[in-house]
């Protein structure tokens, strides 16, 4: 799956430029904005990403269950490899991208919500300790949250331009394949280069 660094055209990035930690939503309200709003409950989030030495990236989720951002109730980290592809045909500074989800981790933040989870499973869990759900997912938080295929790949486009990073607008049928990869870009939701 890995392919070897390519010459890409001046209007887009190289590989090496993603390098790097990029933050959305630090300073105040981040609304989830998907294709399709069933992906996750009424939440609103921060998102780092995290984009390191031998392909490894991770996405890392702090969800809250106000609008300002201030009642945290999750957070959670996927961890996993990433292969950047050739530049999109249509999308200026994208390039098609692949990501292959290795592992998530969950920890509960919200006192509340830790006595429902308590009170409705057998699962011990711990305010703020993070647990691996790869396997078993988190179903009460929507398809997001549902427990990774074995080398589960999403299929997406990244646009990187001026220290502006944006991802592939998501529903529940589509990056499960080459074929599905997004079309548009989550044009409200830009991260910023650290």
């Amino acid at each position: 799956m890995a392919a070897a660094q390519m010459e890409v055209p001046e209007q887009c990035f190289a590989e090496s430029d993603i390098a790097g930690r990029y933050h959305m939503g630090r300073n105040g309200t981040t609304p989830l904005w998907f294709a399709e709003p069933d992906l996750l409950p009424d939440m609103f989030f921060h998102r780092t990403y995290e984009f390191g030495h031998r392909n490894r990236f991770e996405v890392h989720y702090i969800f809250f269950s106000d609008e300002n951002c201030t009642v945290p109730l999750v957070s959670a980290i996927w961890e996993g490899r990433y292969w950047l592809l050739e530049p999109h045909s249509k999308l200026l500074h994208a390039r098609l991208a692949n990501y292959r989800l290795d592992r998530v981790k969950m920890a509960i933040l919200d006192p509340r919500f830790l006595q429902e989870t308590l009170d409705t499973g057998p699962d011990h869990w711990t305010l703020g300790l993070f647990r691996d759900i790869s396997e078993t997912g988190f179903a009460s938080l929507g398809p997001l949250f549902e427990p990774l295929r074995r080398e589960h790949t999403d299929y997406d486009i990244v646009y990187l331009h001026d220290g502006v990073l944006k991802t592939g607008l998501r529903t529940t049928a589509m990056m499960l394949s080459a074929a599905g990869r997004p079309s548009a870009f989550q044009d409200a939701l830009p991260a910023i280069r650290e």
